[in-house]
């Protein structure tokens, strides 16, 4: 199980830099620190938002673990709780580590969220193709097709057995 927690913080790290999450991160940098959206890339604004975003990261964090704690006891037993609130525990660690890393080197992050308005046309056509593409393979009951891919890859880096 310990062997689990860098790769669930690892998942935390990567599911805030996934194409329909990173163009929210500068709405939550904003909302978070009250600073507006053309102000972010400013001297001085990384450390506001840095700041501001650690009790919002343990808000997060608890809020979230609780959640899935109390989801999972209703259908597990209390050490598959446990391990699932480590996990989750260090995928939301991961996540606030992401966050944070955004906050603190903005001025830097900005020019791959330039990069994504940038390119926001073809993130948009690719999105929906593969919306299209999900929704066909759940029309024609072909959907088996991803649970098996989906599981492959979970017990690929040892998430099968979670």
């Amino acid at each position: 199980m310990v062997e689990r927690i860098p790769i669930a913080f690892l998942a935390g790290v990567v599911s805030v830099v996934t194409p329909c999450v990173l163009p929210l991160v500068p709405g939550y940098l904003t909302a978070v620190s009250s600073i507006e959206a053309e102000r972010l890339s400013e001297k001085g604004v990384a450390r506001r938002i840095a700041v501001a975003s650690i009790p919002f990261m343990i808000g997060f964090t608890v809020v979230f673990v609780a959640l899935g704690a109390g989801s999972a006891a209703i259908a597990s037993s209390s050490s598959t709780v446990l391990r699932g609130s480590v996990l989750l525990f260090a995928y939301s660690l991961g996540i606030g580590a992401a966050f944070l890393l955004a906050g603190i080197a903005f001025a830097r992050s900005m020019g791959a969220f330039r990069w994504v308005r940038d390119h926001y046309s073809v993130i948009r056509i690719l999105s929906g193709v593969t919306l299209i593409t999900l929704g066909l393979l759940l029309f024609f009951g072909k959907d088996w097709w991803l649970h098996v891919m989906l599981n492959r890859a979970l017990a690929a880096v040892g998430l099968g057995q979670v």
